[in-house]
């Protein structure tokens, strides 16, 4: 009887689990450079626009946001020398995981000439 009990019990608490993650999603996706036939951008920054939630990528250019409520949100890609870029409306549904690959271009500034004298 008491093995019946703990299996039971081992069943339903998959079952509750299984339920859990189906109620949140995920975002993953590829950053690359858009000058260098797809180079990956390792330790890029990716961040959900007006949270505290982002994900930094590796380095294969790979990144996941997880744990994400179902709905609508705009993710903002950057890395240090590239223009920032925002891809909004990114859907997230519950129990999968949207793809949103992107590529970044190079930043056009350009600082100016500095002359050191001793």
């Amino acid at each position: 009887m008491t093995r019946l009990f703990t299996l039971a019990f081992l069943f339903l608490m998959t079952i509750t689990l299984q339920a859990q993650n189906q109620t949140t999603g995920s975002i993953a996706g590829k950053l690359t450079d858009k000058e260098m036939n797809g180079e990956p951008l390792p330790f890029a920054n990716i961040l959900i626009k007006e949270t505290t939630k982002g994900a930094t990528t590796d380095m294969d250019g790979l990144y996941s946001l997880n744990g994400l409520e179902p709905g609508k949100y705009t993710l903002v890609f950057s890395f240090v020398g590239y223009k920032t870029i925002e891809v909004p409306n990114v859907a997230v549904v519950a129990g999968k995981v949207t793809e949103v690959n992107t590529e970044l271009g190079s930043s056009a500034a350009s600082l100016d000439e500095v002359v050191i004298t001793t």
